[in-house]
């Protein structure tokens, strides 16, 4: 009888209703009949396929295709997450899973490379980008999420007998196939991971060129995680791939960049994690200071956002990330309200300079970021922060004592093992103002001030004991 109450109602109370409902019920409700399956056919796909996770293989975008071909389930996907799926011939799985999971393995490497060369990739992605109306969110990730999982992940993973591989060099150890995998791929570590950093700069390459090629206009977020340190593509079209440049110019050049404006207008949310951002420090065989120096290059394109999150891995050589910020402060993110720091150093002077040229800015967020040796305290920014009359929101908080942790943090020569500035961690800072958190909305200035007022009675406190 209610089955039959709710055959009468009209698709729309039906949609309504499946947005009450699980996923599982929503399954159950569809089995009930025919008509009810027709009906319910908006709701399912609202909650099945809002955001869809796809990984750069042969049969993974052939459904994404399908899918994105049909007129009910494609105008319902909002985000498309990318999942980094990788194979590359340093993974040893002939000692881990027999030939018959090694051939499975070299097929789809051999697969994916097919795609990347010709640019089929990118002409199945921009097909596939031209036919979501409701597109508005891209994301890029190192990781499954076993609740959502790409499509063909399960087929994948039959054929190679181990989760798919992505291209983040932090292998989870509790997993027996992979740790295994990991022990085969640690002497060629070096190499495995100057591969990784390729695929991960081709598929940003490949996301570029099918929005530019689908004409496609993100509106919300562009989320990248395991951003490359730097990004190099061949100055044309009609250049021929290198060694050191994997993604042919009819994907994606050099040329294009200048292109891009058009398709991140109204992008009002951009995330880059650096590669490698949450590697320990006995994985971190080499260090760069010019991290994320691409960025630079995307300032034009980049000119709509509104919140901005950089997330590192605490090392001192990120406090480049902000360096390059500040350097081109006056020409990049003109609009920009949110600035969001994760697990990433600085140069006082250089986060000071960013604020001062950014007088849009409303929001400061800061976890488990720290000033460098030397450079100056967090009080000093919240100095800054006091003057600048347009923030509204400041949070600042530490979930751990990286420095005391780790040890690594650029001190000067002959600093003591896990020694630092007292005040120059997040942590410490925090705990020495009797907060474990500072989190501040409105009346801004006054806060400060009163928080302002027991940092610097602190300060003489310590200036009295030295």
């Amino acid at each position: 009888m209610a089955s039959k109450g709710l055959q009468g109602l009209v698709g729309e109370l039906i949609d309504n209703i499946c947005a009450y409902l699980s996923k599982d019920d929503i399954k159950q409700l569809r089995l009930t009949s025919r008509e009810l399956k027709t009906k319910s056919d908006r709701g399912f796909a609202v909650k099945f396929f809002r955001k869809v996770s796809i990984m750069i293989t042969g049969p993974s975008l052939s459904k994404m295709l399908e899918i994105s071909r049909d007129p009910v389930l494609s105008s319902a996907v909002k985000e498309l997450k990318i999942c980094l799926v990788t194979f590359i011939p340093e993974m040893n799985v002939v000692r881990v899973n027999g030939h018959k999971h090694y051939r499975g393995f070299h097929r789809n490497m051999m697969d994916q490379n097919t795609l990347r060369k010709q640019s089929v990739d990118v002409e199945l992605l921009s097909c596939i980008m031209k036919n979501l109306p409701a597109l508005e969110s891209i994301t890029l990730l190192q990781h499954f999420n076993l609740d959502d999982r790409a499509l063909g992940w399960e087929a994948l993973q039959a054929e190679i007998g181990m989760r798919p591989p992505t291209s983040d060099t932090q292998l989870i150890p509790s997993h027996g196939l992979l740790r295994d995998w990991a022990e085969h791929l640690s002497p060629h570590y070096a190499r495995a991971r100057d591969r990784f950093q390729h695929f991960n700069k081709h598929v940003i390459a490949l996301v570029f060129g099918a929005l530019l090629r689908s004409g496609k206009t993100l509106k919300k977020s562009l989320s990248i995680v395991g951003a490359p340190a730097v990004m190099e593509f061949l100055k044309t079209k009609d250049d021929d791939i290198t060694r050191e440049i994997l993604t042919p110019g009819s994907t994606f050049a050099a040329e294009d960049i200048n292109n891009l404006a058009a398709p991140f207008a109204g992008l009002e949310e951009l995330s880059l994690s650096s590669f490698e951002y949450k590697a320990p420090s006995i994985m971190m065989l080499s260090r760069r200071n010019d991290n994320l120096s691409w960025l630079v290059d995307y300032f034009t394109a980049f000119s709509a956002v509104k919140s901005l999150t950089l997330s590192g891995f605490s090392h001192s050589s990120e406090a480049s990330i902000v360096k390059f910020l500040a350097a081109s402060a006056e020409s990049g993110f003109p609009t920009l309200k949110s600035l969001s720091l994760q697990e990433l150093p600085f140069n006082t002077k250089d986060l000071i300079n960013f604020l001062d040229t950014h007088p849009s800015l409303e929001a400061l967020k800061m976890r488990d970021s720290y000033p460098i040796y030397g450079s100056g305290t967090y009080g000093r920014i919240l100095e800054v922060i006091q003057a600048a009359p347009c923030i509204r929101e400041i949070l600042l908080y530490g979930t751990n004592d990286h420095a005391l942790t780790y040890g690594y943090h650029g001190g000067p020569p002959g600093m003591p093992y896990g020694s630092m500035d007292p005040f120059r961690s997040c942590t410490k800072f925090l705990t020495g103002l009797n907060y474990d958190r500072i989190s501040i909305k409105e009346n801004t200035a006054a806060d400060l001030q009163k928080l302002l007022g027991v940092y610097l009675e602190q300060q003489v406190e310590e200036e009295e004991e030295i």
